[in-house]
């Protein structure tokens, strides 16, 4: 690239011309500069674990609930609200709270059943991006009362 020019942003998929006039400084200079930081880079937050198939039957009250638990990875409290996790068929739980630096939280998931047939359980922050997602096999699910470990 010539001296004094700068690379436009949006470009044509298929022939890599310029589709804007925006450039990267003009882009940087919106954003205040780059200087900002996303509020949780990615990877920070991770599902740990889940407990996917509590002992004794799922429609009862009594006894365990289907759990998910996050690890923050971070060294500031993450807060939680506008956070959601979902699952294989895009039911949504809204968490709510903070977890601590290195902390562990655990989730109740009523509104976000567990799959005991395999699934996907994805972690979304508050812009509704994806933070961080985990799948599991029927087999993993089988296992009554055993937290099925991710990361």
């Amino acid at each position: 690239m010539a001296s004094g020019k700068t690379a436009k942003v949006h470009t044509d998929e298929t022939t890599g011309n310029p589709i804007s006039d925006t450039d990267f400084v003009q882009l940087l200079e919106q954003r205040g500069g780059g200087e900002e930081e996303p509020k949780v880079p990615d990877g920070k937050v991770y599902i740990r674990a889940a407990l996917l198939n509590p002992v004794g039957n799922d429609s009862t009250v009594a006894g365990e609930r289907e759990t998910v638990h996050l690890l923050n990875r971070t060294l500031n409290t993450i807060d939680l609200a506008g956070w959601n996790l979902t699952n294989r068929n895009r039911d949504v739980q809204a968490l709510s709270g903070s977890l601590a630096p290195g902390a562990t939280g655990k989730f109740l998931v009523p509104d976000c059943p567990l799959s005991n047939k395999g699934g996907t359980i994805t972690l979304l922050d508050g812009e509704g991006l994806k933070v961080d997602g985990v799948s599991y096999s029927k087999e993993q699910a089988r296992r009554e009362g055993d937290l099925v470990w991710f990361h």
